[in-house]
């Protein structure tokens, strides 16, 4: 299960590790801008990108009855 957030423009998320922070730059529509702060050992990649080689994970059945 996902965390869901509602962030405006300007607000922030910090993750455990407080070097990767994630901005709100700007909300046009439904577009909304990021700026993505972490060091540079850790990787930054969008989604899509990742599974451009291989298919994304199955979806499990966990929590289901």
């Amino acid at each position: 299960m996902a965390l869901c957030l509602t962030r405006t423009q300007g607000q922030r998320l910090v993750f455990s590790r407080p070097e990767i922070k994630i901005t709100v730059l700007s909300v046009k529509g439904k577009s909304v801008r990021f700026a993505i702060d972490a060091p540079k050992h850790i990787r930054v990649m969008r989604e899509e990108l990742i599974y451009r080689s291989s298919p994304p994970p199955a979806p499990t059945t966990e929590g289901a009855t």
